[in-house]
Formats: C-alpha cells, sequence, structure tokens
C-alpha cells in the first residue's frame, strides 16, 4: 500500500500500490507487497503553517527556566484536579473532525 499525502491535510489520500508476484504466487501472497509513504506540501500549505508559527506567542524563557527550575528540585506540585478541568476544558473547545 503506498500513502500518497498531496498536501498537508487531516485526510490523507490512499491508493494501493502494485504488488511485485511471481508467476506461482498465491492468493496470500498477492498481498505482499512493499508499503511506502510519501509526504509533499503545495506553497499554499507552506505558506500557512509558516503564518501558523508567526502568529504564536513568543516562547517567555524566564517562564519557562522557572518551571524548570521548580521540577527539577522537587517544589513544582501537580493538581490532579486542575489537570483535569483543564483536559475537559480543552476538549469542549476543539472541534473534532467527523
Amino acid at each position: 500500500m503506498r500513502i500518497d499525502w498531496n498536501g498537508i491535510t487531516s485526510d490523507p489520500t490512499i491508493t494501493e500500490r502494485d504488488n511485485k508476484s511471481t508467476p506461482n504466487s498465491t492468493p496470500a501472497d498477492a498481498n505482499i507487497g512493499e508499503d511506502t509513504a510519501s509526504l509533499a506540501s503545495t506553497p499554499d500549505n507552506v505558506k500557512a503553517l509558516a503564518s501558523d508559527v508567526l502568529a504564536a506567542p513568543p516562547i517567555r524563557q524566564e517562564k519557562v527556566d522557572a518551571l524548570r527550575q521548580a521540577v527539577s528540585t522537587g517544589q513544582y506540585k501537580i493538581e490532579p484536579d486542575k489537570v483535569a478541568e483543564a483536559i475537559l476544558q480543552d476538549a469542549t473547545n476543539k472541534e473534532f473532525p467527523s
């Protein structure tokens, strides 16, 4: 089977590839072949991704460093209730593909 992505989408086009078989092959052997994957992007996709990256908020390195320090010293305390609430909130704010 060959997976051919024409652009980066959540709905890739999947196509069957010709299987190489010998004249003495059995029907079970007909499904044996080489799997390949090919990813390609168009200039429009690249521009859209670049735009998304540029629109992302900058990394606040001082916050990252402070968090890294708290984790490494054991001072960072996880609050399971807040984590679960944030996961549920995030899940309800996203649109899932059908």
